[in-house]
């Protein structure tokens, strides 16, 4: 896998996970290493998944040449492709994050950890 898409698939990953600590936003992050595939969903956390639910961000992408699909394309249009859909795909999903709860969030597993340590 090129190692620069690697490196931002783990970058959207970890975003999801802090988005979703926060309690306000729930974050779906679906990666189908054998399609080469990632798809991605935000919704309110008050969402009705029972009824009829909005999603604010749906994003879905091949991040990889897999042959069948892109006959008429080459692997490197491919990643170029990708690259720039998940580069977009990371700034549309930042301002979901609360940096000042994740600042807070932060101090407070510091100050967690220390007390632990003494």
């Amino acid at each position: 896998m090129n190692p620069t898409i690697q490196t931002l698939i783990l970058q959207i990953t970890w975003l999801a996970l802090q988005i979703n600590s926060q309690g306000k936003w729930h974050v779906f992050t679906e990666i189908s290493g054998h399609c080469r595939r990632i798809n991605v969903r935000v919704f309110a956390a008050d969402t009705d998944y029972s009824g009829e639910h909005k999603t604010v961000i749906r994003f879905d992408t091949t991040y990889e040449h897999t042959g069948a699909e892109y006959d008429d394309r080459l692997p490197v249009e491919v990643s170029q492709r990708a690259h720039t859909a998940l580069q977009g795909l990371l700034a549309e999903l930042e301002p979901y994050l609360d940096l000042q709860q994740l600042g807070r969030d932060t101090l407070a597993q510091e100050a967690t950890q220390s007390e632990v340590v003494q």
